[in-house]
């Protein structure tokens, strides 16, 4: 809660100082918080509202600020969808997670899941926060256009094997995801300048990633270019997905180029888009 209150303080700050019209009504602000899965219903609610009186306090009109639940086992294209269901609203996605307790560590160890020596492809416990604020030009002012990138259509694939279980990873798949997702955004692979995803220390996901950039990216450095946010944060649920997603958008805001994002964190599903940055009609980010 303290990471994620941090985000949302952010955004709060953000949204005002982009979204906010001097005068007239303010766009409806919808705050979507992706929480930990282990949470209960009560918990869940105390901190959606939480989180809605951290934007309240910054001074965004409570008369036109709501609070969307979200369900435990929605996909990041689920989530999506809901966010572009309605171009007239802003809405405030946040994610936080935490798996460093010893009570989980203990449980994991128990379950034979945790990374050790003898257990490379374990999971790392890893906590943290991520947040974005996604939104149409339609609602947003035409000064705030150079903030937002572009993200084109999510597209998904899903697994007939879980990718932990799989003798050798899917990479054409992956490859043939990217060439979906480029298509959809009119840009050809070659253009890309960078690629953020949420793979983590896991051999299966490293070489799919890797096995995209080699066939398809080969433009890209691998050191600086190819961007993997779960070797960084850990295990932490949705937080490193969003948090690819995050750096995706300020990449493509930075190189002026299109940027793939791309998730393969989950062991069944796996996501790809294109952001860019705004043309002179755009969806932002």
């Amino acid at each position: 809660m303290t990471l994620g209150t941090a985000v949302v303080r952010d955004l709060a700050g953000e949204a005002l100082m982009q979204l906010l019209p001097e005068t007239g009504t303010p766009p409806p602000l919808r705050l979507l918080p992706l929480l930990p899965a282990g949470w209960t219903v009560e918990q869940r609610h105390a901190a959606g509202l939480w989180f809605k009186h951290t934007v309240a306090q910054f001074g965004w009109p409570l008369e036109h600020l709501t609070r969307i639940e979200v369900a435990r086992d929605a996909t990041l294209a689920s989530v999506l969808g809901q966010c572009a269901a309605d171009s007239q609203v802003v809405t405030m996605l946040v994610a936080c997670d935490s798996h460093i307790a010893q009570e989980t560590v203990d449980q994991w160890a128990a379950a034979n899941v945790l990374s050790t020596a003898a257990r490379a492809q374990g999971r790392i416990p890893g906590e943290g926060a991520a947040g974005l604020l996604l939104t149409s030009l339609a609602a947003a002012p035409h000064d705030a256009g150079a903030s937002f990138a572009r993200l084109y259509p999510l597209a998904e694939t899903r697994r007939e094997m879980a990718s932990d279980s799989a003798r050798r990873p899917e990479t054409k798949r992956f490859i043939d995801l990217a060439q979906h997702s480029a298509s959809a955004a009119g840009v050809a692979l070659t253009d890309v300048v960078a690629i953020a995803a949420d793979t983590d220390h896991r051999i299966s996901r490293g070489l799919e990633l890797m096995g995209l950039v080699s066939a398809s990216l080969p433009q890209l450095d691998g050191g600086s270019d190819v961007l993997r946010t779960g070797a960084s944060t850990g295990t932490c649920g949705a937080v490193s997905t969003l948090c690819a997603l995050a750096l995706a958008r300020n990449a493509a805001l930075t190189g002026n180029a299109p940027v793939l994002f791309g998730s393969n964190d989950d062991p069944f599903i796996c996501n790809m888009a294109v952001l860019s940055p705004p043309p002179a009609l755009a969806v932002p980010v």
